[in-house]
Parts: structure tokens; sequence; C-alpha cells
């Protein structure tokens, strides 16, 4: 642990006394978390932000649309944010959530990215008397309408955290104040392509995740 590390920790404990019950030992806290953090040249800002863990995931040279859009739907499964690294070695995704939800957000995508390359597989395997650019594109549209099916699954039962949407505010904020957006844009779907969606969106809907009711509990993924 670092030596800011450590002080951030002090300012917490200190910040957590002085919601005592106890006026004195209240003040007291409160005075002792300002003095530390005007020492060390720190504001409620990195507290806030020191309380957001990131995890990051290899996402290739140029991840697709649908690889993009999974990452998506697992962050908002466990209430993370989620933005790109690029380099010279390739792509990164990287989860930022409080607590462990970023570490479940990374075995979340891990695992439905594996499902998913298995169906999308499967079902160019049944394509016959296609080119090989129709085989990809179709291979493409089944997978990003497997993964919506997925993202309409994750939107029934995620939660909004008023809490941990202000504490990613804060970290965006000290880290990332300035960086860009922008939107994913699917394959558009024409008419010969509509068997390739309804075939991935159906294959989707069999791809189930189950969010952990505590911080120590690992989430929990099926297939069926």
């Amino acid at each position: 642990m670092t030596t800011n590390s450590k002080i951030l920790e002090k300012i917490k404990k200190c910040l957590a006394l002085a919601g005592s019950s106890n006026p004195h030992e209240a003040e007291t806290a409160w005075r002792q978390a300002r003095k530390l953090m005007e020492a060390h040249k720190l504001e409620m800002l990195d507290v806030q932000a020191s309380e957001v863990n990131t995890t990051s995931s290899y996402a290739g040279k140029r991840p697709p649309v649908w690889l993009l859009s999974l990452a998506q739907a697992c962050a908002k499964a466990f209430s993370c944010s989620l933005i790109t690294r690029s380099s010279v070695h390739g792509s990164q995704v990287v989860f930022i959530g409080t607590g462990n939800a970023s570490e479940f957000c990374e075995y979340a995508f891990t695992v439905l990215q594996t499902q998913l390359k298995f169906a999308r597989t499967g079902y160019v395997a049944t394509l016959s008397r296609c080119k090989l650019a129709t085989k990809r594109r179709r291979g493409e549209i089944f997978a990003e309408n497997w993964v919506s099916a997925v993202y309409s699954t994750v939107a029934r039962f995620a939660q909004v955290d008023p809490e941990t949407t202000a504490l990613i505010e804060a970290y965006f904020q000290k880290n990332l104040s300035e960086i860009s957006t922008y939107k994913l844009e699917p394959k558009k779907v024409t008419n010969k392509d509509r068997s390739a969606a309804y075939a991935g969106y159906k294959a989707g809907q069999s791809a189930k995740l189950h969010r952990a009711m505590g911080q120590d509990q690992r989430m929990g993924i099926s297939h069926g």
C-alpha cells in the first residue's frame, strides 16, 4: 500500500467516525479528517475516487461491436462503468466499479464471451452456399443479436445505486475528465440477414447471469 493510500484509509476511518452519534467524537473525527486532507493536499473527491476499483480484459486489436456491447452489458449488470484503452499491443475493456463489482464484470465478460464465440461458430457452420464474406457478416449479426438478448435480460435486474454512481463519477472527474465517448454502430440487418439476427437473439436468451447478493459472493453464470 502506498503512502497516499494509507493516508486515504486514515481519512476514511475518520469520516466514518464523524457519523458517530456522540457529538464530541464526531467533531473530533471530522477535524482530524480535515487536518489530514489539508496536510496532504487531498480533497473529498480524492477520498471518493479511492473507493473505486478497475479491472481490465484484453479485447483484441480491433474489437468488434458485439464484443464491446457484451462488455457494456456486463458493466450494466454490476453497476459499473466501462471505458476502452488502445495501444500498439491492442485494446482493453476496463470495468470501473466499487467493491468487487469490477472483478465480477471481468469474470462475466470472459465466460459469456466464450459462450458467444462457441454459439457463433456453431451457427456459421450451418450456413451453406454462402460466400465467405456473407458468412462473416451473418456471423457478426448473429453475435450482435446474441448480445442484445443478454442485454435485455440484464436490464431487468440491473440496479442503480446513487452512492455507487456518485463514487464512480468522482473517479471519472479525478482520473478521466477528458475521456471521449462514441456510439457503437451495429451492422444494418437486411431481409436476407433476418434469420441470422433471429437465431442470434434466440440463442442469447439461453445465457443467464446471476447477480451476487453480497460483495463477497462469487457471481454465478450458467448457460442452458
